[in-house]
């Protein structure tokens, strides 16, 4: 009995010797682990935030292209061939200035923590959707036989 007993008193020093060390490092390891999933959780959510408003402002800038498109550059078009260099920034600017008239501050702040140059984010913004409108009209001229000039 007096073998077991000194036996057991060894497994306790060598249990004692490893949890001990191992528990505030376990801890430390744990905590830490919790910290970057609670960090990683956050930044989906202000991701998912940030994707809502660029897809907000996107739709708006969106709906002043085909605005523009269907009143001032389709009223040129009826007259003439194609626009000539002030009449693209015009319309250009009468986008801008409809998108930005119509995207809310909230949006603009939400935007503004992604973006350093956001008058630069809505520009390429409006050069994309402008260029995708004149794809669109491009293809649907081609289809009905119609040659389209922009």
């Amino acid at each position: 009995m007096h073998d077991t007993g000194i036996f057991n008193e060894l497994i306790i020093t060598i249990i004692r010797g490893l949890l001990i060390p191992l528990v505030p490092v376990v801890t430390s390891y744990l905590i830490a682990l919790i910290k970057k999933m609670t960090e990683d959780i956050n930044n989906q959510l202000n991701n998912v935030d940030f994707l809502k408003y660029a897809d907000i402002a996107e739709n708006i800038i969106n709906t002043a292209v085909i605005a523009v498109y269907q009143t001032y550059i389709n009223n040129i078009l009826k007259q003439k061939i194609a626009l000539t260099d002030d009449e693209m920034k015009i319309a250009f600017n009468m986008i801008k200035e409809k998108s930005v008239k119509i995207i809310s501050d909230i949006t603009i702040s939400e935007l503004e923590k992604k973006y350093t140059n956001l008058d630069k984010w809505l520009e390429n913004k409006i050069i994309c959707c402008a260029n995708q409108e004149k794809v669109d009209r491009i293809k649907l001229a081609d289809k009905i036989g119609m040659e389209v000039m922009l």
